[in-house]
Formats: structure tokens, C-alpha cells, sequence
């Protein structure tokens, strides 16, 4: 027999839970006024990391037969997998010949996450996805299967790397050559007051620019980037760049000088993800500065790495004392109503809802069409 009603409801409506926290919650089990033959009823959470893509490719080969060249596309698909977590809890055990009685029913559970764990993370390519499943086993019939996706948060406190609170630059010098002679250099010192920051925060990064060449730099363009590496089983990678603020800065003639002080640029709100337990997607943040000089010559950049955590830096007080321990943000701290952040338990895509949204919808802050760099993206295989 069919059951009426098999529904997940969590403690948590928003459905985002810590790393180390608990899942909580019940199981809503109907099955009106008749008994049911059941065998057993289990709770499973499933966390799972997968990435996927396809590259097709013409080939052109010779025909032994006809002495012709021919083309024919060849499609390769690059895929990987690992899962994260897999756990059972059971709430009801009976037998082959034990019904459930009529009425509803209510079974409570709880689920520790384990602390290592990577945060859920969606995009085209690759996805951590966790899943809360109910699964309700009959003899003689079809199990039944409730799911719910939850978004889980594995905090990054930007106070347990030390380093990321100094002061980190680069220098760069860049020689301009016309045929046979060179027509200069151009040196370049980019420097952050800090390594980390937290969505929300602005960058003050200095630009120290010394044009000594006689080339014009006819655009100078600072911006913030994501970088996401996925990595197949066959140990092909593909990376992703997105651009998600950037400015334009003007230009500098030859033989001149500029500096920017601790130019603001300012990072979107979004929830950033510690995909430091994860094998197969790589994720990292970079503030970079773009020179771009008219003609033949060559652009050229500089770089720094920036960490996006989920706990902001604090400053140590005058007497040295150590950072005090940190104060995670309560659930839904910066998340809006997207579906696998902070959406109610009706709006949570169920099982049936896949495949997942999109990497903005699930992780940025509001819509896709605003989410940061949504007109900027490009592919590296």
C-alpha cells in the first residue's frame, strides 16, 4: 500500500547547517486507516562531490579506402566522484510479517556532520551536493523515498592563518621591445594591507606604477576574480575564471609615474565556500591588475592572492592578547532566499527538482542576473 503522507520537516527551516553540527528533525509517516505491511524506515545522509564535462573535437582522418580525408566529430566526456559522508539512521524496525499501525506517525532524528567535510557547492561542471533521504521499505512493494537537500557551511576563520593578517605585494618589471631595440620598462608594485577578507569587506589595495618606457599604457583595468579547477579521473582539468568586480583605472602616458592609494574595490556579498576537503574542485580568489598598451605590444598583469573566508580578521588589542575564540554567525547569516541557502523547507527543490540550479542561484546573493561576474567567464581546458 501507498502511504498517504512521507514527509521530511526539519528544526531548521532554512536548511543550512556547520560542519560538526546537528541535523534535526522528524519524519511525518501517514498511512490513513488502513495498516501497513512495513520492513524497516531509515534516516540517510549523503554527501557527494561530483564533476562533469564534455569536449567534442573534429578529426579529420584519411580514408584507406576512397584515398580521402574525412572529418568526424569525437566527443569525450571527463568525469570524477567522491563522497564525503553516507550514514544510516534507523527509526523504525519491524519485519516481514509487522504492519505499521493506521494513523500518523512521527519519528524524531539527529545527525552529527562530521567536521571534515567540504561546503555544498553547485555549478555547471561540479557539485557537492548533501541530501537528507527518508526511506520507508515494504515487503511485497515499492519502497517509498522522501528527500530534501541541505546546504552545509564549513566556516573559514581568516584568524587561524596568522600570515593572512600582514601585509602582502608583488613586483613586477615589464620591457617593451620594438623590432630591434627596447623602448623600456614599466614597473610595478601591487601590495593589500591583509590576505583575507570576507564577502562584503573592501579591498584596499596601493598600485605603484613606473612608466620608464615610451610606450602609452592605454588602459589599466584592477579587478577581482574567482578561479575553479576541476579535475577528472583521468587527470584532465578544466578551469573556470570569473570576473566578480573589477574597475577601470585610465591610463599612463610614457615616462610617467602614478600611484593609487588604497583603491576600494569592493567585494559582492556571497557565501564563500572551504572546498579544502575536497578532491576534485579547487577554488581560490585573486586580485588582479591588467595593463593594456596600444598595438602590437603584449598585456601583461599582476596578481595577489586573496583568501575569502567566513570569519573576518580581528585586530589584537594593544596588550597582545590572543583573538578571542570565534563567534560563528547564527545560520543565515548572509543568505537570501535561493534555494539551497535559505529557502523555507516548501522551497527547497525536492528529488524530483534535479537537476540543481545554477552555481549563482545556489550560492550567490539574490538573483542570477545580479550575481557577480554573471557577464564574464572564460573556459580554460
Amino acid at each position: 500500500m501507498v502511504l498517504e503522507v512521507c514527509q521530511i520537516i526539519f528544526d531548521n527551516p532554512d536548511l543550512v547547517y556547520y560542519a560538526g553540527h546537528t541535523i534535526s528533525g522528524k519524519l511525518l509517516v501517514s498511512n490513513g486507516s488502513t495498516e501497513t505491511a512495513v520492513r524497516v524506515i531509515y534516516i540517510e545522509i549523503r554527501g557527494v562531490g561530483t564533476v562533469e564535462w564534455v569536449v567534442t573535437k573534429d578529426m579529420r582522418k584519411r580514408n584507406v579506402r576512397t584515398n580521402r580525408y574525412e572529418t568526424r566529430t569525437v566527443t569525450t566526456e571527463h568525469t570524477n566522484q567522491e563522497t564525503y559522508v553516507v550514514e544510516k539512521i534507523y527509526v523504525f524496525q519491524g519485519g516481514c510479517d509487522d504492519a505499521l499501525e493506521s494513523g500518523e506517525h512521527e519519528f524524531e532524528f539527529n545527525i552529527i556532520l562530521p567536521q571534515d567535510i567540504p561546503s555544498s557547492f553547485e555549478s555547471e561542471l561540479g557539485q557537492i551536493r548533501y541530501t537528507i533521504s527518508a526511506i520507508v521499505e515494504t515487503p511485497w512493494a515499492t519502497d517509498q523515498e522522501a528527500i530534501r537537500t541541505v546546504t552545509i557551511v564549513n566556516p573559514i576563520d581568516l584568524n587561524e592563518g596568522p600570515q593572512l593578517a600582514e601585509l602582502i605585494s608583488i613586483n613586477k618589471t615589464r620591457s617593451f621591445r620594438s623590432l630591434f631595440w627596447t623602448s623600456g620598462t614599466v614597473n610595478v608594485n601591487l601590495s593589500l594591507p591583509v590576505g583575507g577578507a570576507v564577502p562584503g569587506e573592501t579591498l584596499l589595495p596601493t598600485l605603484d606604477i613606473e612608466n620608464l618606457s615610451r610606450v602609452h599604457i592605454s588602459n589599466i583595468e584592477m579587478s577581482f576574480k574567482r578561479r575553479v579547477v576541476y579535475k577528472a579521473s583521468d587527470d584532465t582539468k578544466k578551469t573556470v575564471l570569473k570576473t566578480i568586480t573589477s574597475k577601470n583605472l585610465g591610463h599612463i602616458h610614457s615616462r610617467q609615474s602614478k600611484m593609487f592609494q588604497e583603491e576600494p574595490v569592493y567585494i559582492p556579498v556571497f557565501l564563500a565556500s572551504n572546498l579544502k576537503q575536497c578532491k576534485i574542485i579547487d577554488l581560490d580568489h585573486f586580485l588582479e591588475v591588467n595593463f593594456i598598451p596600444p598595438g602590437f605590444h603584449f598585456r601583461f598583469n599582476v596578481k595577489l592572492p586573496v583568501v575569502l573566508g567566513t570569519v573576518p580578521l580581528r585586530q589584537s588589542s594593544d596588550t597582545g592578547s590572543q583573538p578571542t575564540e570565534p563567534n560563528y554567525p547564527p545560520i543565515g547569516w548572509n543568505i537570501s532566499s535561493d534555494p539551497t541557502l535559505s529557502a523555507s523547507a516548501d522551497e527547497v527543490p525536492s528529488y524530483s527538482d534535479l537537476p540543481p540550479p545554477t552555481y549563482e542561484e545556489s550560492v550567490f546573493e539574490g538573483s542570477a542576473a545580479s550575481a557577480p561576474g554573471n557577464d564574464d567567464e572564460e573556459t580554460e581546458d
